[in-house]
């Protein structure tokens, strides 16, 4: 290199750190104050962008992809403290390796952070661990079982765990009705479904339970459902000791499209005969009201309840029941003058029964 080639790169270098001098750049990171105090601006920004070196531009670099990772992604925040301490820095060769790796090493800590918080945070046991617990708990601790993983969801979906509960919880099965009996009721499908109905009849937390929450529901709860069967029948009141006329209106949560059932042998049908969870009531709720005398009644199958109330009858000793049906429309939006009401009068009173009730009318039972 000649002398003037020589000379003139002294000469830069000696002014480029006079203006770093000048601007206050050496020695501590950019700030706001030195592009706002700048009299020219570009050109204060070109002669600090040359003053830095490639080390302090990858750490400019670093930074800047570290606060674009939101805190929720980020998995390096341990680690890195510790590698830090581990090995501590000589001097700036070093700091400009790790400053240069950490983007790498936290792109592939992202990529694998699912793997290493899965083993780190859990372990995995075994589906044989999870059924032989399943042998201990109790009818009413079933839902909070089956939510603790996996393997305990797959442990309540078996046959041995249904028949177990029902060999140990009921007390005189001789007592349930036919479809529920011992000899009946180990076929596959629909096998949850029966079983918890023979608890609410053999289990005593559950009949208890029937007896007091039974009345609680008001007919109100029901709207919003179709009606997709209707009938009455007279029957014998045990309480009043005379003969009453039942009226029974049964109401589906689901769209009526889905109520249809599958074709025979089909792909559907061959999935719900071996199905333990088949259950062809899951949804289904019927409104009973029991009243001293016949009434006519217009036939509502397909209609929506849209509103339902009880009141006081005009004799002051019985209750008044007011049904209202609409046509079923997708936006839900119903106009109160239009409508098919019903109105039981004077009705004794009117309950809600779920599925699972002994007061339920299934269609393997008498009506």
């Amino acid at each position: 290199m000649s002398r003037k080639k020589r000379k003139n790169k002294g000469q830069r270098s000696a002014k480029l750190q006079k203006a770093l001098c000048n601007n206050g750049v050496s020695g501590r990171d950019l700030a706001v104050e030195d592009f706002g105090n700048a009299k020219h601006a570009t050109k204060a920004l070109r002669q600090m962008s040359r003053g830095f070196s490639s080390s302090a531009t990858a750490i400019v670099i670093e930074a800047e992809k570290e606060n674009m990772i939101p805190w929720y992604d980020r998995t390096d925040f341990d680690s890195v403290s510790d590698e830090d301490d581990e090995k501590p820095s000589s001097g700036n060769h070093e700091q400009q390796t790790t400053s240069t790796s950490t983007p790498q090493r936290s792109k592939t800590k992202t990529k694998d952070a699912p793997c290493t918080e899965c083993n780190q945070n859990g372990l995995l046991y075994p589906l044989d661990v999870w059924c032989l617990l399943a042998q201990y708990i109790e009818p009413e601790d079933v839902q909070k079982f089956a939510l603790i993983c996996k393997g305990a969801r797959q442990a309540t979906n078996m046959r041995t765990f249904w028949l177990r509960i029902y060999k140990c919880c009921i007390n005189g099965p001789n007592k349930l009705p036919e479809r529920l009996q011992p000899d009946r009721i180990e076929c596959r499908p629909g096998l949850r479904a029966r079983i918890i109905r023979a608890l609410f009849y053999g289990y005593e937390p559950f009949r208890t339970c029937i007896v007091s929450h039974n009345n609680l529901k008001d007919p109100d709860v029901l709207e919003g459902h179709m009606c997709i069967s209707m009938w009455c029948k007279q029957a014998l009141c045990k309480k009043r000791a005379k003969k009453i006329w039942a009226f029974y209106f049964k109401f589906s949560q689901k769209p009526s499209g889905m109520n249809r059932k599958p074709r025979y042998f089909s792909k559907e049908w061959l999935a719900q005969v071996d199905d333990l969870n088949y259950n062809p009531e899951d949804g289904h709720a019927i409104l009973q009201i029991n009243c001293v005398n016949y009434l006519p009644v217009s036939p509502v199958q397909g209609h929506v309840l849209t509103k339902a109330s009880i009141g006081v009858s005009r004799d002051m000793k019985h209750n008044s029941v007011k049904l209202i049906f609409h046509s079923p429309r997708s936006d839900g939006r119903y106009r109160k003058d239009e409508g098919k009401s019903i109105i039981l009068e004077p009705a004794y009173d009117a309950k809600v029964v779920n599925w699972w009730s002994p007061l339920y009318p299934h269609c393997e039972d008498a009506l």
